[in-house]
């Protein structure tokens, strides 16, 4: 009896050792997506540029970014912004 416990026990173990590992596949990076724009970042360039990726992009694109970052930028005198948000799969990456 004491065997057959533990062989129970054993099992139930495994089980959850398997399944745990399973699921730490390698991870897809997420997907940069870029633009630049007249004008500075402000106080709140990621939700700058969260509402140009709206603007420039379909819903589709814009449902899967996980988060923005914004750069300023001074060329030929002129005040400008980069950002880069990142997606979590899809266009325009190939990563599915």
């Amino acid at each position: 009896m004491k065997n057959a416990t533990s062989l129970i026990i054993y099992c139930f173990l495994m089980f959850l050792l398997m399944n745990n590992v399973k699921g730490q596949g390698k991870k897809k990076p997420p997907c940069p997506l870029g633009l630049s724009a007249n004008g500075k970042c402000g106080h709140d360039g990621p939700k700058l540029c969260f509402s140009e990726m709206e603007r420039k992009f379909n819903k589709d694109v814009v449902k899967t970014i996980t988060h923005c970052k914004c750069w300023d930028d001074r060329r030929n005198n002129v005040d400008k912004h980069r950002c880069t948000c990142y997606l979590k799969h899809g266009f325009p990456c190939t990563n599915g």
